[in-house]
C-alpha cells in the first residue's frame, strides 16, 4: 500500500477536515525528514507512533490503553516502511553514487 494510501487508511473515521490536514501534513513533514536523513529513523518512529497513538485513542477510546499502544504501533511501523519503500531508489542511488 502506498503512503499516501496508509495516511488515508489511518484518517478514516476522522471527520473534521482541518484535524485531517494538519495530521497528513505532520506525517508529509516526517516522510520529508526521513527522506534527506535529517533525523534518525528511530526519532522519526517515535514520532509516528506519538501521531498514530493520538489517533487510535481518538477513534478507539473503548481499547484498553495496552491494546491502543499495540495498535499504534503497527500503524507507526506500516507507515515507516512505505517512507522505506517511497524513498528505496533515492536511497541506493546515494549508496552506491550511480
Amino acid at each position: 500500500m502506498s503512503l499516501q494510501a496508509k495516511i488515508l487508511n489511518l484518517l478514516s473515521g476522522i471527520d473534521d477536515p482541518g484535524i485531517r490536514i494538519e495530521i497528513s501534513r505532520t506525517i508529509y513533514y516526517l516522510y520529508n525528514v526521513y527522506k534527506n536523513n535529517i533525523a534518525s529513523e528511530e526519532s522519526i518512529k517515535n514520532d509516528l507512533m506519538e501521531i498514530c497513538l493520538l489517533i487510535v485513542q481518538e477513534k478507539e477510546p473503548t481499547l484498553s490503553p495496552e491494546d491502543q499502544k499495540k495498535k499504534a504501533e503497527k500503524l507507526a511501523n506500516d507507515i515507516l516502511n512505505a517512507f522505506k519503500l517511497e524513498t528505496l531508489t533515492r536511497r541506493k542511488i546515494l549508496r552506491y553514487g550511480v
